[in-house]
């Protein structure tokens, strides 16, 4: 009986992981990114979708600017991923993202297939009720700025630490480019991307145990 709790437990926790190896192909979106930038209509990119991701063209979400623009927001998943693409006046806008929704790979194997960071931000607030770390992670010959967190309840006594094993949600796509250039065509959602907040972004420290995190003054009461 102890045997087969401890199993349930293990695949329990194995489903919070990503499983083996992951998928760098999928994580460097080579060929979504190509696609950045370029003219077309909805329909055009739609079948790009679908015949590049080979999803269904019934599980390909679209939605129109409610004030009736051609702006599109383009939704589609792919094997635990979900990926998003807008198009305004006839063309893909510059930046994209993919988020994983089940098995969210380690931020050592986004390392693992992106090469070593260029610069990184961590932070420790108050967010969506909970103790929140984020971590972001800045690729820019990639174009990629990779993103994560972890929240706790109730307050930890210290503040967490940050390793390899660190969850990433999601990757945000642009042109690659300079630090600047990339973060500013790629949207985050909580707009770290923006300035000011671009010279808190610090050079890799070459080790997790190195990473300064910025801390809410809030939580040091």
């Amino acid at each position: 009986m102890r045997t087969f709790v401890w199993l349930i437990v293990g695949l329990l926790l194995a489903g919070c992981t990503y499983p083996g190896e992951p998928d760098c192909e999928a994580m460097r979106a080579v060929t979504l990114q190509a696609q950045l930038g370029r003219e077309t209509t909805i329909e055009q990119f739609e079948a790009w979708i679908s015949e590049t991701y080979h999803v269904a063209p019934k599980a390909i979400r679209t939605i129109r600017a409610v004030d009736g623009r051609d702006y599109w927001t383009v939704y589609w998943d792919v094997a635990g991923r979900t990926y998003q693409a807008e198009l305004d006046n006839g063309k893909v806008s510059k930046s994209a993202g993919m988020s994983f929704e089940r098995r969210k790979p380690s931020a050592s194997q986004i390392a693992a297939c992106l090469g070593t960071p260029t610069l990184y931000y961590a932070r420790y607030n108050w967010d969506l009720g909970k103790y929140a770390m984020h971590l972001y992670l800045l690729f820019p010959d990639h174009g990629i700025l990779a993103s994560g967190a972890k929240y706790f309840y109730p307050k930890p006594e210290l503040v967490p630490s940050i390793d390899g094993d660190f969850p990433i949600w999601h990757l945000g796509f642009g042109p690659s480019g300079s630090a600047e250039q990339v973060l500013h065509r790629i949207y985050i959602e909580d707009s770290v991307s923006i300035e000011p907040s671009i010279p808190a972004y610090q050079p890799w420290p070459g080790d997790w145990k190195e990473i300064v995190v910025e801390i809410d003054p809030r939580l040091r009461q």
